[in-house]
């Protein structure tokens, strides 16, 4: 019997999700709009929006639209997307992983066990076209702790890590959203010797402008983030 009720809920939630994607060309909504999620607004201009986002186990966002974005996943999680057109595909995020996505639309369905929480870091519209005060390229300033993880028009995304009580080589960032994977206890310093000590959580994350320091890590731990630092347009 339990086996039977298993997979005549299986199969309701199936024609669920079917039901959905047969609206999609009726009632696509943006993302941020739409029911089956928790979200927090931590960061949002004219131009970019960033927001925490959770989806429980057995939840469904219905159909829905993303802008360009890039996604920082913090939980392990295993979700099912159904495009319009009926097809699916099931990825498993890790805790850590980092993807730009073009603009899409689907219904999302977690089917694992454990919540989806992500960082999404959402293109309105284009940057404005203003100058930054520091270009420098971070991998090349300090490979020790630097990897780039992805680059195009729009950001350019690295990987940093700093080991417990390690301090950085002086290096640039553009305007950028840290994510910090591992808890957070730094001191930076600007080249003219001002000095900033900062503390955050595993999971937070927060917009910052274009800035050249050394950072070192106060913490008895290592410590890993992601920064998605934006890119000026060409003239």
């Amino acid at each position: 019997m339990a086996a039977i009720d298993a997979n005549v809920h299986a199969k309701l939630q199936f024609l669920a999700v079917l039901l959905l994607t047969c609206s999609a060309g009726l009632a696509a909504q943006d993302a941020y709009t739409i029911t089956g999620q928790e979200q927090t607004i931590l960061y949002q201009s004219d131009w970019v929006r960033v927001r925490r986002v959770m989806h429980q186990p057995g939840e469904t966002a219905p159909m829905h639209d993303h802008k360009q974005r890039v996604s920082v996943y913090l939980s392990d999680a295993t979700v099912r997307l159904t495009a319009p057109d009926g097809t699916s595909i099931q990825p498993h995020y890790l805790p850590g992983m980092v993807k730009w996505s073009e603009p899409t639309r689907h219904v999302l369905h977690n089917i694992g066990t454990t919540p989806v929480e992500v960082i999404e870091v959402e293109f309105l519209g284009p940057r404005p076209p203003t100058p930054q005060a520091f270009t420098g390229n971070p991998v090349q300033q300090d490979p020790k702790h630097f990897k780039l993880e992805f680059e195009n028009d729009r950001v350019r995304v690295f990987r940093y890590t700093l080991g417990p009580h390690e301090t950085s080589a002086m290096h640039d960032h553009l305007d950028r959203v840290a994510v910090r994977l591992k808890d957070y206890h730094a001191r930076s310093t600007r080249p003219d010797g001002i000095t900033k000590e900062t503390t955050a959580k595993a999971g937070e994350a927060s917009f910052s402008p274009s800035i050249r320091h050394s950072v070192e890590n106060l913490g008895d731990s290592p410590y890993e983030a992601i920064s998605i630092e934006f890119k000026t347009p060409a003239n």
